[in-house]
């Protein structure tokens, strides 16, 4: 049998309902804007998104490439020669945030489920998984590991970030029929614990059904699993260890004994299970050690998979609905809930065009500092 892999489940994607629906289907190009400023970047019902504010956003991105490489993408920049000349196309893809942040807010509100200042504490905690995740999965090192840090951003831009995950957490949650309290979130994990929870899985092989049945009988009867695996199972990989394969919350690497194992209890044995392989031919004993609560973040995750198509649902209709005007130097904004740049912005931006079109972040070059 194939060992698990722990923790199986990958926490990776942008944040906010891009990361969800990628409304913005957009390549991030080199272009920057330092045109006469209007009063407003954006305005979103009754509610304006001054300059000032993207400005505040992208600064904040500034202090962590790391963060806006794993969030973005490597090609995306934040370099700017100055106020109002960062990178048009990289500026609307977080302006786009900014917008979707107060739609999703009204969202919340509306449904009564504005979150609280714990939910955003756990939003961190949930943006900080996605990131080491995100980290950890690199095959090569396209984002700058060391600068991927939560608390080296600015509050310009977290606070968005943590306002968007945690506006989504908070919707998710109330379409789930849930809160995000710990009595919430409790409950949650209690009535969907085949996909809430992990479970720790240790494996006896033998060659035949009786002896599979003896070795059953035993572990009933007060035996240890752990030294039955050891003294009995062919697994030669896992008996040294009590026959211990793992613990995962994705139960798909057993095949067909996935069902099964799935519905025992903890210390609860299987009957003997047949297992052929070509010309192998062995009867199995599985056993559930545990059944470990997951952590906060990666239960969140799970809510907003679990919610996926109810939530993105709303979410568009929202989008649709909204009242959504962008200054000119930006684009347009399109019911779907993405930002199409000026067709004539190529090559307007004077006066440091080369600060503007600076090289693309990745692991050696860091954006610049200046503006």
């Amino acid at each position: 049998m194939k060992r698990l892999r722990g923790r199986s489940r990958g926490l990776r994607g942008l944040t906010g309902v891009l990361g969800l629906v990628a409304v913005v289907g957009m390549a991030l190009g080199t272009t920057g804007c330092n045109l006469k400023w209007r009063p407003y970047a954006a305005r979103v019902d009754n509610t304006v998104i001054t300059p000032a504010s993207l400005d505040a956003g992208m600064s904040a991105l500034k202090a962590d490439p790391g963060f806006a490489c794993l969030e973005f993408g490597s090609t995306f920049r934040v370099p700017g020669a100055g106020e109002h000349t960062y990178d048009l196309k990289s500026a609307d893809f977080v302006l786009n945030q900014l917008i979707e942040y107060r739609i999703e807010q009204k969202i919340a509100a509306s449904l009564g489920a504005t979150p609280s200042r714990a939910a955003i504490s756990l939003a961190s905690d949930q943006l900080t998984s996605r990131l080491e995740s995100q980290l950890s999965a690199q095959t090569t090192a396209t984002c700058p590991r060391s600068a991927a840090d939560l608390t080296k951003l600015g509050a310009g831009y977290k606070d968005v970030a943590l306002g968007l995950l945690a506006n989504e957490d908070a919707i998710a949650a109330h379409l789930a029929g849930t809160s995000l309290t710990p009595a919430g979130l409790a409950g949650y994990e209690a009535t969907h614990r085949s996909t809430t929870s992990e479970a720790c899985i240790s494996l006896i092989e033998v060659t035949s059904k009786p002896t599979a049945n003896s070795i059953a009988q035993a572990i009933k009867h007060g035996a240890s699993f752990a030294a039955e695996a050891a003294a009995h199972s062919l697994d030669t990989g896992n008996a040294k260890q009590g026959g211990v394969l793992g613990c995962a919350s994705n139960l798909s690497a057993l095949g067909t004994f996935a069902k099964p194992v799935q519905a025992l209890a903890v210390n609860q044995v299987t009957a003997p299970l047949p297992y052929t392989s070509g010309s192998t031919s062995a009867w199995l004993l599985f056993t559930v050690t545990s059944r470990p609560a997951e952590p906060p973040a990666t239960l969140l995750e799970q809510l907003l998979t679990t919610e996926r198509t109810p939530f993105v649902q709303l979410v568009e209709h929202a989008i649709a609905k909204a009242r959504v005007s962008l200054s000119s130097q930006y684009g347009r904004w399109r019911k779907t809930g993405e930002i199409v740049p000026p067709s004539t912005a190529a090559g307007r931006f004077a006066p440091n065009a080369a600060a503007v079109s600076g090289p693309a972040l990745n692991s050696s070059t860091a954006p610049a500092t200046t503006g």
